[in-house]
C-alpha cells in the first residue's frame, strides 16, 4: 500500500504551514487573546485562510471549495494545533458544515456553505450538556414540532465561538431521535453566557 501524501495533500500542507506559522507569533496570539471587543479569534488569519481556499477545503466544489481528501483537512488542522491558531477552523468546517453538507437540504447548502468558504459566516456547533456524554443517544435539550420548524429547550456548554457565530448546530431530542439543527445566536428566546479558559504559553 502507498501511504505517501498525494500532490494536493502536500500543498495543502505546506501553505497552512506557511500561512499559519506566519500569522501566530506570541505577541499577535497575546493581541488576539485580549482584544475583548474583538469576535474571540483572529478575523485577518481567517480572511488569509480563506484567501488561500483553506477553509473550503474538504467541502464540494458544487459549493465552492476545493473538494480534497479528509485527510489534506487534517494535514491544515495539525498546522493549526501546532501554531495554537485562534481561528474557528474545526468548529466550522467540522462540527458544523461537512455535517451540512451531508444532511443539510440543498437550499441550505447553497446558501450557507459558499459564505463559509469565503470567510464571510463563521459556524459552530452546540453539543455538550452537563453531566452528559457529547453525542449521546438521548440529549436533555429537546426539539419539538412547531409549524414549518422546531422549537428548542434546554441548555448546552462548552460552545466555542457561540457570541460571534452566524449558525450554530444543536443536537436535541425528538420524537424522531437525536437531531442537528440550526439556530442563530440572536434569535428570540436565545441567550448566550460566556465561559473563560485560558491557555498556558512555553
Amino acid at each position: 500500500m502507498n501511504f505517501d501524501l498525494s500532490e494536493e495533500e502536500e500543498v495543502a500542507k505546506e501553505l497552512a504551514e506557511q500561512i499559519l506559522g506566519e500569522s501566530t507569533s506570541f505577541d499577535r496570539l497575546r493581541e488576539v487573546e485580549n482584544d475583548d471587543s474583538g469576535p474571540g479569534y483572529d478575523s485577518e488569519l481567517w480572511a488569509s485562510l480563506a484567501e488561500a481556499n483553506l477553509i473550503g477545503l474538504p467541502i464540494s466544489e458544487d459549493f465552492g471549495g476545493q473538494g480534497f481528501s479528509y485527510l489534506a483537512l487534517c494535514l491544515v488542522l495539525e498546522q493549526a494545533g501546532r501554531n495554537l491558531a485562534p481561528v474557528p477552523l474545526l468548529e466550522s468546517i467540522v462540527y458544523t458544515a461537512l455535517p451540512i453538507q451531508e444532511f443539510g437540504s440543498d437550499s441550505l447548502k447553497k446558501s450557507l456553505l459558499p459564505k463559509v468558504i469565503n470567510g464571510e459566516s463563521v459556524l459552530t456547533a452546540a453539543l455538550f450538556e452537563v453531566g452528559d456524554p457529547a453525542l449521546s443517544r438521548v440529549a436533555r435539550t429537546r426539539a419539538s414540532a412547531d409549524g414549518d420548524g422546531f422549537t428548542l429547550t434546554g441548555e448546552k456548554v462548552c460552545v466555542p465561538y457561540a457570541e460571534s457565530a452566524d449558525k450554530i448546530l444543536v443536537s436535541a431530542s425528538s420524537e424522531r431521535g437525536l437531531g442537528l439543527f440550526l439556530i442563530e445566536p440572536g434569535a428570540q428566546g436565545v441567550s448566550c453566557e460566556r465561559q473563560e479558559t485560558c491557555l498556558l504559553y512555553t
